[in-house]
């Protein structure tokens, strides 16, 4: 008799375990399910403005072609002001950044001289 209700209380016991691993796994598929989701939805809305883009450089480049212009010369143009445009707010983010940095360590030896003193 007490076999019979250990040999109960463990079968409850593994079924309490699988049904709570089965709960697990479904929570984890439904996550991955959603992630997924929201990945391929992000993809998708950037193969449309991709595609928007260079549809629009297309007709950019048809029209500078009319105009007589070389349109890769001004494509690229573009791009090294872009990039140059970039690398003047990244040295500018720079030059703050130290001298925030000077501040900050000029500030803890004013304050470890205090402290000697």
């Amino acid at each position: 008799k007490i076999m019979k209700e250990r040999d109960e209380e463990l079968r409850v016991i593994e079924q309490e375990q699988f049904d709570a691993q089965a709960k697990r796994l479904l929570q984890l598929k439904k996550s991955v399910v959603k992630i997924s989701n929201a990945v391929h939805a992000q993809n998708e809305r950037r193969r449309k403005k991709q595609q928007a883009l260079e549809m629009a450089q297309e007709q950019e480049k048809k029209d500078l072609l009319s105009q007589g212009f070389n349109p890769y010369e001004v494509f690229r143009r573009r791009e090294l002001e872009e990039k140059q445009e970039q690398e003047k707010i990244r040295a500018a983010a720079m030059k703050q950044m130290r001298a925030e940095q000077l501040l900050e360590r000029l500030g803890k030896e004013d304050e470890a001289l205090r402290v000697d003193e």
